[in-house]
């Protein structure tokens, strides 16, 4: 009886202590991110609400969705886009169909800086550029559109 108790103690603290790391993990995650952008956006003339991190691969189906929304709202002043992980601008270019390049809200990280790991989905952040800092981040997953939120 004892000894089933034990065990059930241990459990109830493994589950905590990962309940823990997963809310640190979202905290870093916003801290990480929200410093790229404070280099990113200093380098910009303009301040933006929104800022949609679009990775060049991974979750096939979110980064679709993601980028039929760039082609929708490439002139929407509120957003920036930031473009990592692109394997041909040439290829991105034509499936959206304009020159990314001459967008003024699109900021190419052809250093792959802007994901502290391996992300495979696009990341839309809530971002308040007067105070230089992350409000909220949401991850487009499947069965989840973060862009209905805008």
């Amino acid at each position: 009886m004892k000894n089933n108790q034990f065990i059930i103690s241990i459990l109830i603290n493994l589950l905590c202590l990962f309940l823990l790391l997963s809310c640190d993990s979202d905290r870093t995650d916003r801290e990480y991110i929200g410093k790229e952008l404070n280099r990113i956006v200093s380098e910009l003339s303009q301040c933006y609400d929104y800022v949609i991190i679009l990775p060049g691969s991974g979750c096939k189906g979110c980064i679709t969705e993601a980028e039929l929304f760039f082609k929708e709202n490439q002139t929407n002043e509120k957003i920036l886009f930031v473009l990592t992980k692109i394997h041909s601008l040439k290829t991105l270019s034509h499936k959206v169909g304009f020159d990314i390049k001459k967008s003024r809200n699109v900021h190419l990280d052809l250093e792959n800086k802007i994901l502290p790991y391996d992300n495979i989905y696009p990341i839309l952040v809530k971002y308040d550029c007067n105070k230089l800092e992350v409000n909220e981040i949401d991850y487009q997953k499947p069965g989840v559109n973060v862009f209905d939120q805008l």
